[in-house]
């Protein structure tokens, strides 16, 4: 495996990680089959811009799991049974390397956005592929999110990169779950997921999301106390994105979606177009209720991973810098991202937005953990998309918030 997991940020050279990529990409295509080469530089993931959980990595295409509160439908994924993604291992780690957005060691990867990683065999052994190839080549976190059950023959196979994993087990109802999950596996054999993932040696954290106010809100504290008493090493207490479809189909089951529907304001008017309703008070009862209970908690599934990787020997910040945008938690977290902020070289964050805009710097003023760049000239022009990924993209390899004035 090639060393890229960086513990002294401060020697960490923006040109270096760039030709890292080059140098693994060239490597990768010297060994590979050209059609093969080429079908993974023509794949989404070369595209994906990284969300606050890091660059989403799909091992299957559709869910037959249909939970009323999936909004996969409005993304233009089906209720269906779920397949393999057409990407081998080695793909899959072209395409992350062809990515603009993503660094080697670095950007966190999340498995299980549009469909569970673990639903069926073919999707697991998928699954488990690109977890190997990518541990092996790249070394990257990687977190899953999954309902499924998890036997002690599968977590074994994923024990070897344990140290860099982090899983995330949905559980959001005991009482409603056959209503609202109606066919993924019983709440139950989820519990027993994290018991086994906890024996092997993993820290898994409880995944409560969606909170629905009205609906499940009442099943909190008892959620939080059976994934500790099953050895939950935390929780990420997640939102809930809400579009039309979604909420059809909760009042066709007959749940009372008022409460719901009064946390996006009056003149919200729902589309397909996903919308965050507002949770801040029950999300500051639920860190106080988990805390009661034992449990590190996060509002943010990168803060998991970050705890993970802190608990098995590292030193780092999260890269979403959580700490700088106003959602850590310290007190609920316990990661105390802020003591391990490193002092990074400013000449180097000049090279690298320079290159980026083609246009000169003109100053960088850093305030508490965000660093302010005021551009000398007039900057190329750049779509809002490129922007915010490259920012990104900085923000994870300097650890701290980066904000460009055009």
């Amino acid at each position: 495996m090639i060393n890229v997991m960086y513990r002294d940020f401060s020697n960490i050279s923006y040109h270096e990680v760039v030709k890292l990529k080059n140098e693994l990409l060239e490597k990768l295509a010297n060994i590979m089959d050209k059609r093969s080469y080429e079908r993974a530089l023509r794949d989404d993931h070369t595209y994906r811009v990284p969300r606050a959980c890091g660059i989403t990595v799909h091992t299957a295409i559709g869910c037959p799991n249909a939970c009323l509160y999936c909004y996969i439908q409005d993304m233009g994924f089906e209720f269906r049974s779920a397949k393999p993604y057409p990407l081998n291992g080695m793909q899959i780690v072209v395409s992350l390397l062809a990515n603009e957005y993503f660094l080697p060691g670095l950007t966190y990867l999340a498995f299980g956005s549009v469909s569970d990683p673990f639903i069926s065999k073919p999707v697991s052994e998928r699954t488990l592929e690109y977890i190997h190839h990518i541990s092996s080549y790249l070394g990257n976190p990687i977190q899953f999110s999954t309902k499924a059950f998890l036997d002690e023959r599968l977590i074994e196979r994923l024990k070897s990169y344990r140290r860099r994993i982090s899983p995330l087990i949905t559980i959001v109802t005991i009482e409603k779950s056959n209503i609202l999950e109606p066919n993924a596996p019983p709440p139950e054999l989820r519990l027993e997921t994290i018991t086994n993932l906890r024996k092997a040696g993993f820290k898994p954290f409880l995944f409560l999301r969606p909170i629905m106010p009205g609906i499940n809100v009442d099943e909190i504290d008892e959620l939080l106390n059976l994934a500790k008493q099953a050895g939950a090493y935390g929780v990420v207490i997640g939102g809930f994105r809400i579009t039309r479809r979604i909420i059809d189909r909760l009042s066709k089951a007959g749940f009372d979606v008022t409460h719901i529907l009064r946390r996006i304001g009056k003149k919200r008017r729902l589309t397909n177009k996903q919308v965050n309703i507002v949770l801040a008070d029950i999300k500051r009862q639920v860190l106080k209720q988990a805390k009661e209970h034992g449990l590190r908690a996060v509002l943010s599934a990168c803060c998991a991973m970050t705890i993970v990787l802190n608990e098995n020997g590292e030193n780092v910040p999260c890269a979403n810098c959580c700490f700088a945008n106003g959602m850590c938690v310290e007190q609920f977290c316990g990661n105390n991202c802020r003591t391990k902020v490193p002092e990074i070289s400013l000449d180097d964050l000049k090279i690298a937005i320079e290159d980026i805009f083609d246009t000169n710097v003109k100053d960088i003023e850093k305030r508490g953990y965000t660093l302010y760049v005021y551009l000398k000239g007039r900057a190329r022009s750049l779509s809002r998309k490129y922007i915010q990924g490259k920012m990104a993209m900085l923000s994870t390899l300097y650890r701290h918030r980066i904000v460009v004035k055009l």
